[in-house]
């Protein structure tokens, strides 16, 4: 016989606290890149960005997010398969 786990009466109090330090802490790490972005490149901009490039990139990070997402709820709905297919589409877009 297994004894249950105690759960502390604050248990959501800790959680939210968690997920603030987490928030932070990328925050911080995303600071310290465009930090170091400037500090190697100084101010200087590139003579022009690519906006079809641009444009291509963020579709692919959004289809990635979408696949995902299906992934979680075929996850959530026990569809082993539908999982797979998400996590399958969700790696391949993050390897273009």
């Amino acid at each position: 016989m297994t004894a249950q786990a105690h759960v502390p009466e604050n248990y959501r109090e800790i959680q939210r606290y968690g997920l603030w330090m987490f928030i932070i802490s990328e925050a911080f790490l995303f600071a310290i890149l465009i930090a170091i972005r400037f500090i190697f490149t100084g101010l200087e901009r590139p003579e022009a960005l690519s906006i079809p490039l641009g444009l291509v990139l963020t579709a692919i990070l959004l289809s990635s997010s979408y696949t995902l997402h299906r992934g979680e709820k075929a996850a959530a709905a026990g569809d082993q398969v539908g999982l797979r297919a998400g996590l399958v589409l969700t790696i391949g877009l993050g390897i273009l």
